[in-house]
């Protein structure tokens, strides 16, 4: 009788003010909200929220994923977003999982980005360890550099065999 059919049902975790994890504030464990978190204290833990904002003073050791990040304060630990923004304030040791990456001038970033088309699935493989260098070819490398007339080491021989 005094309903009003014409409401659309909200869903969870729209509309709704942001969890504030104040300045000062120190939280160990992981955080998991199903909306928008703000971090302006620290967390020894991982984070995972609809959206996640770091304020200039923040600091996270953990692992972040969401579907919007926003960092202006410190991070150490891998980010997996849809969408990642480093503000000039950022300071981020750790890698970089997104969809869509926009790093301001003065952000720092000490590790590798990985574009993905859903970064957020856990299943996603790790990056690849790069391959050393080849024995021989720094056998050859330091050969030329002497003008050592002897022939180089080809791929099969080792470096005693060579000498």
């Amino acid at each position: 009788m005094f309903s009003n059919s014409s409401k659309k049902p909200q869903m969870p975790g729209r509309d709704r003010p942001p969890s504030i994890i104040a300045n000062g504030l120190a939280i160990t464990g992981n955080l998991v909200s199903d909306g928008e978190i703000q971090i302006d204290g620290s967390i020894a833990g991982d984070v995972s929220g609809r959206r996640v904002t770091l304020g200039e003073h923040a600091q996270v050791r953990g692992e972040i994923t969401a579907d919007a990040v926003l960092i202006r304060g410190e991070v150490q630990g891998r980010i997996r977003a849809t969408s990642v923004d480093l503000a000039r304030t950022a300071r981020v040791k750790g890698d970089i999982w997104h969809a869509k990456l926009a790093i301001e001038s003065g952000a720092h970033l000490d590790g590798l980005c990985k574009h993905m088309d859903n970064p957020r699935e856990s299943g996603a493989a790790p990056l690849p360890a790069l391959a050393a260098p080849a024995e021989t070819r720094l056998i050859e490398v330091a050969k030329e550099a002497a003008g050592d007339e002897t022939p180089a080491a080809t791929s099969g021989e080792t470096a005693a065999a060579a000498e």
